[in-house]
């Protein structure tokens, strides 16, 4: 018998983008899974179209931020495998199966990542935040939406830490290395949201973050990676 796997959407005012996020995984090839959709407090059009889907299940916080999000998640999903897609993003039809092949190829290991093609949904929308070769060719998607994951690995690695941001995922990512290096299929699995809202064009603050996110490694692989749990 197949696997459950949960599927985790957080959304905040994304509306425009939602729908096609939703759909793109119940386009998927693999079963069971099961659509988490939690609200970070949108003021848009978000819940009705999160709710317009029998198969989501919907929850709703006060803005709290998407690591919050993910968190709230978490605590009602029931599934032996998760995936995180973000509310701009979208998933190839092979997505999952891929993923779960592999892992069931390798029980070694515990988490596998994507590669990723960038999906433009804004005209004009120059992403000078990202080095040109990634404008330019496929690469690897080192983000959560890329990613599938053992819900015991997860649980080993912890939460999301909610004092990040912008850079929640990437705290995770790099806890999750210090136990199991990253690992790609070599297979673009992604498309990857670029548009005029994207987060990302606040270079500074998560500049800023990512240097925290640096030291807050740094401090715990000095300590030992069993202390690192958010």
């Amino acid at each position: 018998m197949s696997k459950l796997i949960s599927v985790i959407i957080p959304v905040f005012n994304g509306a425009r983008f939602l729908h096609a996020a939703i759909q793109s995984v119940l386009q998927q090839d693999y079963r069971p899974i099961e659509i988490v959709v939690v609200d970070d407090g949108s003021t848009d059009g978000s819940s009705a179209i999160a709710k317009s889907f029998p198969e989501v299940r919907y929850y709703y916080q006060e803005n709290r931020g998407v690591g919050a999000a993910r968190n709230l998640a978490l605590r009602h999903v029931t599934g032996d495998f998760l995936a995180f897609l973000d509310q701009d993003d979208q998933w190839l039809p092979q997505k999952l199966s891929k993923q779960v092949a592999y892992l069931q190829q390798n029980p070694g290991r515990d988490y596998i990542l994507t590669h990723q093609r960038l999906h433009y949904l804004s005209e004009d929308v120059d992403p000078t935040w990202l080095r040109k070769e990634f404008w330019q060719k496929d690469h690897p998607g080192l983000h959560l939406g890329t990613l599938l994951a053992r819900r015991s690995f997860f649980d080993e690695v912890g939460m999301f830490d909610t004092s990040f941001v912008y850079g929640s995922d990437g705290d995770w990512l790099f806890r999750a290395k210090r136990r199991q290096s990253l690992q790609f299929l070599d297979e673009v699995l992604l498309l990857k949201g670029v548009h005029d809202s994207n987060e990302s064009h606040k270079v500074p603050q998560v500049q800023k973050e990512l240097l925290r996110i640096l030291k807050k490694s740094i401090d715990q692989s000095r300590e030992g990676v069993g202390k690192d749990k958010a």
